[in-house]
């Protein structure tokens, strides 16, 4: 069955983009509050 190893093929890497997407998301975030906090401590 070809056509159903294409899907279950498609959703892992749709599931691997989303953890990719919210990986980096998360990253940024902190990224911000750290340098958002350092900021402060020098004001």
């Amino acid at each position: 069955m070809p056509g159903f190893r294409q899907v279950t093929l498609g959703e892992c890497t749709m599931a691997r983009f989303e953890m990719d997407l919210v990986a980096a998301v998360v990253g940024v975030a902190i990224l911000c509050l750290a340098f958002f906090l350092t900021l402060r401590k020098k004001l």
